[in-house]
């Protein structure tokens, strides 16, 4: 079974509209526009996240992961604003930053981080 027959929900991926610096040279306050409306996806939280300490080093657990078709047009640098099932009802009105972007031969597995309003 392909990852692609797991896909069961929708998404809204969200890209900065806003590249321009400001008059100091910093970048500007991101202005977020419908990049792609509808991307079919897999949603989910794991059950058992947990960070582990190794050697000094901490590792980061999100809890948030997506399915995405490869070739999906999406950066690290896009954002997700909400996810639906295919009959339209609410699976998460959350919004994500994008942590880490992985690709597998098959499919994209994004884990997310949720912004806080």
């Amino acid at each position: 079974m392909s990852a692609r027959n797991r896909m069961i929900h929708r998404a809204t991926i969200e890209r900065n509209g806003n590249l321009a610096p400001n008059a100091y040279g910093q970048p500007d306050a991101p202005t977020w526009y419908p990049h792609i409306v509808g991307q079919a996806c897999y949603y989910w939280e794991p059950s058992s996240q947990r960070g582990e300490q190794m050697n000094e080093r901490n590792a980061d657990i999100y809890s948030h992961r997506l399915l995405l078709p490869l070739g999906t047009d999406i950066t690290e640098e896009d954002r997700i604003n909400g996810i639906l099932d295919r009959r339209g009802e609410t699976v998460s009105d959350g919004v994500f930053d994008i942590k880490q972007l992985v690709r597998k031969p098959d499919h994209l597995v994004l884990a997310l981080e949720a912004v806080q309003s």
